[in-house]
């Protein structure tokens, strides 16, 4: 699959060497819901329509924090190498039936839990970029509706090193809603793509080039 960029004159997404129009939808549980049969009747129905993006959480909950939103999460021992390898399976799905999955690698309460943290974030984020760095249909996107205001250093290290790890990847925020990415990120070279500016999108999801 080509890769997500932005425009040479930084106004729009880009697939390739054409314009890229994102209809995405929202599947944030997949990885934790859902069988690997029940995850290609879903895709395959979202590609059908006309879908281009699946957003999704790698890191929804954790066992000890499996109803921290109030929904039941049957599929949250994220330290089974079991788990992963579902993910690893539920991606390539996705790619072959042409989607991009936006990965949010937590949702940002699993912050103010204080699950991830200063000194754990690098290492997750050292996992992650190592282990995608070769799937093409994969699009970071830190955050998970929270306004990152007292987190600002967690996001640092994990879009840091993201970037460092997949920098051909485009990397955006989900802020909280009504709430802009620029207000904390702004000037951040993990956030979009390197050499690019000015790009701004209405919404939740936000891609935000300094």
């Amino acid at each position: 699959m080509d890769k997500i960029g932005i425009s040479k004159n930084h106004k729009y997404l880009t697939c390739g060497n054409k314009p890229f129009f994102w209809p995405g939808d929202t599947g944030w549980l997949i990885f934790h819901k859902l069988t690997e049969e029940d995850a290609y009747v879903y895709l395959k129905n979202r590609a059908d329509k006309g879908f281009n993006v699946i957003q999704a959480v790698l890191v929804y909950a954790t066992e000890g924090l499996c109803d921290i939103n109030k929904m039941y999460i049957p599929n949250c021992d994220v330290e089974d190498i079991k788990y992963w390898e579902h993910c690893d399976r539920v991606i390539k799905t996705a790619e072959k039936l042409g989607l991009y999955t936006a990965l949010l690698p937590c949702w940002g309460s699993l912050l103010k839990a204080g699950v991830i943290t200063e000194e754990n974030a690098g290492r997750y984020a050292e996992f992650l970029g190592e282990r995608y760095k070769d799937c093409d249909n994969i699009i970071w996107v830190l955050g998970g509706d929270i306004r990152p205001a007292g987190f600002e250093k967690i996001y640092d290290i994990m879009g840091n090193i993201l970037k460092e790890k997949n920098p051909d990847k485009l990397i955006t925020f989900h802020p909280f809603g009504r709430c802009t990415s620029s207000t904390w990120f702004n000037d951040r070279s993990w956030l979009g793509q390197q050499e690019s500016r000015g790009l701004f999108r209405r919404g939740q999801l936000e891609v935000c080039p300094p």
